[in-house]
C-alpha cells in the first residue's frame, strides 16, 4: 500500500479477488496458493482493502463487504 491510499478509495481487481476468496471461507495460505502469490502478499492486499474501506478491523470490513454487491 502506498502512503496516498485513503479510506473510500476504489479496490483494485486483486483486492476484490482476495476479499471474495476470504469471505467464501478460504484461508490466507489457500488464497495465496490459488492466486499463485506469497502469503504476505495476500495479507498486504487484505490490509490495503481494509484501509480503503475505512474499517478498523477485518471483521468490520467483511461485514461491510457482505452488504455490498458491487465487489
Amino acid at each position: 500500500m502506498n502512503a496516498t491510499t485513503k479510506p473510500g478509495a476504489t479496490l483494485t481487481y486483486r483486492e476484490g479477488q482476495v476479499l471474495r476468496f476470504l469471505s467464501a471461507g478460504m484461508s490466507v495460505p489457500q488464497v495465496a496458493k490459488r492466486l499463485n502469490l506469497a502469503d504476505c502478499t495476500v495479507s498486504q492486499y487484505l490490509y490495503s482493502a481494509r484501509i480503503k474501506s475505512g474499517a478498523r478491523t477485518n471483521y468490520q470490513m467483511f461485514a461491510q463487504f457482505g452488504r455490498q454487491s458491487s465487489l
